[in-house]
């Protein structure tokens, strides 16, 4: 155990010293460091006296004051796990905000809109270099807003956290969109923003945050807001992006998903017009209207409820990664989902339909065997556990 702890504080110290690297400017590194570490030590000393309890029952089994005595110990790992959160249970609310997941007005404002809608914002911009899409940063608190703040708050981010495991899918969809847009060489952050906006449009991006004031006309300056080191930053909107769940009155079929990829990277091709679906002899070219965007009913990272109150027939497309896991449901029954716009998916709808819902549904075969796995491996460890005890206590009675 005591090997264990040496071990958790000196990997906390290389965390916090990471993190303080990062953010060195200001008190961000501090905050993040001691919390990190804090968090380690707790759960690991937590852990250390529930296990030296446990220790204590089992083999103090049969004396007479073992159940008062480890009950005794239950109390004091209470009240350690109060005081290590500041007796938060007792003096404040059920649930507690750390510094380190602290909102500042930047992360209050796009929460505010996540109630009515669903959107991606963007904290790098996209360069295309040797095959791969890297992110360049435009704000300084990118890496705080990526790993802590935006997870914690639930709000999405349109980035690269790790090039290296970068998705092929993914990265055929960032660099054939990026190189498509290039019609000059890339010398200003006005020319990378350029290249970066029809990437953005069908990726969900409504807003970027820039540490400074930019001058593109494509992009709108929205807000002045004050970030988590007290500095402002600039939210910038941009224009005509795709919805997260869009009606496409038009659509066009493709029979391979690379020809759909060339068709969404054309900076000829209309993509809030018409929408690329992966199928046979499915074309529908009625007008020349935009995509539609609906309302969001009920949204968690596995499920969408979304509602249809258009009185159209036409292709709603999720703007998120295809998976064939994702399963498409109107008005309670099941319908095909398509691959749509390369990268992302949807279901056919008609005028009469109401609500459609996308479930990320696991194999139920795979599930039913690691499921079954689990319970057969718990069952082996409460059976030698069981047969340890009658040993044990057989070995007693001999002796």
């Amino acid at each position: 155990c005591v090997i264990w702890l040496l071990f958790i504080i000196i990997n906390s110290n290389n965390i916090s010293f990471d993190i303080g690297e990062k953010f060195r400017n200001n008190d961000l590194g501090l905050k993040a460091s001691k919390n990190i570490i804090f968090s380690l030590l707790r759960t690991n000393i937590f852990g250390i006296i529930l296990a030296g309890i446990f220790y204590f029952i089992y083999y103090f089994r049969k004396e007479e004051n073992t159940i008062k005595i480890a009950n005794i110990g239950f109390i004091l790992l209470l009240i350690f796990d109060l005081w290590s959160i500041d007796w938060h249970f007792i003096n404040k609310s059920y649930i507690k905000e750390l510094e380190f997941y602290k909102k500042d007005e930047i992360v209050s404002f796009i929460e505010s809109e996540y109630s009515n809608e669903i959107y991606r914002v963007a904290t790098s911009l996209m360069i295309p270099y040797q095959g791969q899409a890297h992110p360049y940063p435009i704000t300084g608190l990118k890496q705080y807003y990526m790993t802590y703040i935006f997870p914690y708050f639930g709000i999405q981010s349109m980035d690269i956290t790790a090039t290296s495991t970068l998705d092929i899918d993914y990265n055929n969809f960032f660099i054939k969109t990026l190189t498509g847009s290039i019609n000059k060489p890339i010398q200003t952050i006005d020319d990378l923003i350029d290249i970066n906006l029809r990437l953005m449009r069908l990726a969900n991006v409504k807003y970027f945050i820039f540490d400074g004031l930019i001058q593109n006309s494509n992009i709108i300056l929205t807000n002045t807001l004050y970030a988590l080191d007290g500095k402002q930053r600039y939210l910038y909107y941009l224009p005509e992006y795709l919805p997260r769940a869009g009606l496409f009155e038009n659509y066009i079929s493709v029979t391979n998903n690379m020809e759909s990829l060339n068709y969404i990277s054309d900076p000829a091709f209309d993509i809030q017009n018409l929408a690329v679906i992966n199928a046979t002899n499915i074309e529908r070219l009625i007008n020349s209207s935009k995509v539609i965007p609906l309302k969001i009913l009920e949204y968690k990272q596995w499920y969408y409820k979304i509602e249809l109150n258009q009185n159209l027939d036409g292709f709603v497309m999720l703007n998120i990664k295809y998976s064939p896991k994702w399963k498409a449901y109107i008005d309670g029954k099941k319908v095909p989902t398509y691959r749509a716009n390369y990268i992302f998916f949807g279901s056919f709808v008609n005028k009469d339909n109401k609500i459609l819902e996308f479930r990320h549904e696991p194999n139920k075969i795979s599930f039913i065997i690691s499921l079954s796995t689990v319970i057969f491996g718990l069952f082996l460890l409460l059976i030698n556990f069981i047969f340890t005890i009658i040993k044990g206590d057989k070995e007693k009675v001999k002796q």
